[in-house]
């Protein structure tokens, strides 16, 4: 899948921010378009970009400059509650 020796890491890093939708799975993105309507989608471009920017954060080259889990979770949880707010 990837060439000239990118990577994941890489891959995602030349996507994020703008252009996450993009590299989502697109089999993922037709189910959320399914239960949450076609014209809704765009509106989750910054909480798939949040998630990919803590999946960068979380896989730094060092583990010092890595988020801390506990950051991680309540960001994670804040991104689950705007997502929630989707289907109200």
């Amino acid at each position: 899948m990837f060439t000239n020796g990118i990577n994941l890491g890489e891959f995602v890093n030349r996507a994020y921010p703008h252009q996450v939708m993009e590299i989502i799975d697109a089999s993922l993105l037709q189910v959320v378009g399914t239960n949450m309507g076609s014209e809704r989608l765009n509106e989750m471009h910054p909480c798939v970009a949040e998630i990919m920017g803590i999946g960068l954060s979380c896989s730094l080259q060092s583990p010092k400059q890595r988020m801390d889990m506990r950051e991680v979770l309540k960001n994670l949880q804040d991104i689950k509650n705007e997502v929630l707010k989707f289907d109200a």
